[in-house]
């Protein structure tokens, strides 16, 4: 768990824990980078970073929840799924070196959490699913972060090379299975 408080050095100093971890992932690989190491990089004593962290994932899931953030900020600006999936995806093109140093150190998980945590609010569920059963919507939701995050995933290890357009399409013709089908149970 990471600190939420408002106070501008706090929050200056989560800031440079996270540009620190970003900075020493592109020398050494995640597994490897200790507390100490993020400290010295980031200038602050170890009580300060435990003071906004418990450990080096929070630092990771802090810069997740800011991507997210920002996001919905200047990217979210329609309810139609295409343009949902296609503004997620020019999205994260954007940040191409977060997502690279995410697949190198093997760390997709913890953007599949961060998706799964969101959906909700990231895609307009009534266009994609005709299952509204409350005891199936972990599974539908489970199903369709885990089908963005796969396509994210793949379309890093595969360079980019699709355009965020295509990558929308492959995600529709994928989740539009959702929609043929009605749940009985």
């Amino acid at each position: 768990m990471y600190a939420t408080n408002n106070n501008l050095q706090a929050i200056e100093s989560r800031n440079r824990v996270t540009d620190s971890l970003l900075t020493l992932m592109k020398q050494y690989f995640y597994k490897d980078i200790t507390i100490t190491q993020i400290c010295q990089e980031s200038q602050i004593v170890r009580q300060t970073f435990y003071r906004n962290f418990d450990s080096k994932d929070d630092v990771l899931k802090l810069s997740l929840d800011n991507m997210v953030e920002q996001y919905f900020k200047e990217f979210y600006k329609t309810t139609d799924v295409h343009g949902q999936l296609e503004a997620f995806f020019s999205f994260m093109l954007q940040r191409k070196e977060f997502l690279l140093l995410i697949s190198k150190n093997s760390l997709f998980f913890m953007i599949d959490e961060t998706i799964s945590m969101n959906i909700m609010k990231f895609l307009n569920f009534q266009q994609i699913t005709t299952m509204v059963e409350p005891k199936l919507e972990k599974y539908v939701t489970g199903f369709i972060a885990a089908t963005i995050c796969s396509l994210l995933s793949l379309w890093v290890d595969n360079g980019f090379t699709e355009s965020p357009e295509m990558l929308s399409k492959l995600a529709q013709r994928f989740l539009g299975g959702l929609r043929q089908h009605r749940a009985t149970a």
